[in-house]
């Protein structure tokens, strides 16, 4: 799992890796504030199911960034980008 705070929506966006029995991929945000979960419905190029990435936001262009991972059978080194404000994945061509 990663976790990065959303300042936009004052919300803990949680990325989930896995459960201990099968990769995943679904995104849960945390209200700051009243401690409600809520699941985050996207769309787009979602990142593959995943453990041991990396995640971080950039909040000047209101992005979650999910980095690599382990998908079970590889190490992963790709790049997906959220667009927070639409709730939609793109994925970077990176080199």
């Amino acid at each position: 799992h990663s976790a990065d705070y959303i300042p936009s929506t004052k919300e803990v966006f949680v990325f989930r890796g896995g459960n201990g029995r099968e990769y995943l991929n679904d995104l849960h945000a945390l209200h700051v504030s009243s401690y409600e979960w809520r699941t985050v419905r996207t769309t787009g190029c979602q990142p593959q199911a995943r453990a041991n990435h990396s995640s971080a936001v950039l909040p000047s262009t209101n992005e979650l960034f999910i980095f690599g991972g382990w998908n079970g059978r590889e190490r992963l080194n790709d790049v997906h980008i959220l667009d927070i404000g639409c709730g939609v994945w793109s994925r970077a061509d990176v080199g």
